[in-house]
């Protein structure tokens, strides 16, 4: 192989999917929230989605879509946060080759939160305004999977930030549990406004 192409993506092309009902009005209330132009509206608004339904629901292709079609036709800089690093890869691999995919940043909750490793001159810490400053859709993955204190972290950055970011949660509460101490975020999302795929 050429020395000059080891550097290059190889990105799947776009697939223009046939999305059902409950897909289609999951998308289309994340693409309505980031339009809104109207700040007096932007503030009265809630800035969560909560969008859940079981296993083979389309929940994770919902979420790739919402992306593209933000980073595509919005200008929109999105992350996606996802609970482990092979999650990660798995959603970085799937993003296709359109302009704008370059806006979209996936990582980890921790590399979100800009968490510094432990070691002998640094306790773990987090930079929660820098982090999300530039970010105005935050897409989490998997959140069941958070840990009280990730999510409460996260949840504490989002508010903080000025410009509001729309954010849309995306988790199977009866699937995927955290390896140590969750409930926080599923409590919340039984109060946040949502959308079930079937």
């Amino acid at each position: 192989m050429l020395r000059q192409s080891w550097d290059t993506l190889n990105r799947p092309k776009y697939a223009n999917r046939l999305w059902s009902e409950k897909q289609q009005e999951a998308i289309d209330a994340v693409l309505n929230a980031v339009r809104q132009s109207d700040e007096n509206l932007k503030q009265s608004m809630d800035p969560f989605l909560f969008i859940k339904g079981p296993p083979g629901s389309g929940k994770s292709a919902v979420l790739i879509e919402i992306a593209v079609r933000c980073a595509r036709d919005e200008d929109i800089n999105v992350v996606i946060i996802c609970p482990t690093g092979s999650n990660v890869y798995s959603f970085k691999s799937q993003l296709p080759e359109v302009p704008g995919i370059e806006r979209i940043r996936v990582d980890t909750l921790q590399g979100v939160l800009n968490y510094k490793r432990p070691g002998k001159d640094e306790q773990v810490r987090w930079a929660p305004p820098s982090a999300l400053r530039r970010i105005e859709l935050i897409l989490c993955e998997e959140a069941s999977q958070y840990e009280n204190r990730d999510w409460n972290n996260l949840y504490v950055s989002i508010r903080e930030q000025p410009h509001r970011p729309f954010t849309a949660i995306v988790a199977d509460f009866a699937q995927l549990r955290p390896v140590l101490q969750g409930g926080k975020c599923e409590r919340f999302c039984k109060k946040t406004p949502c959308i079930e795929l079937n």
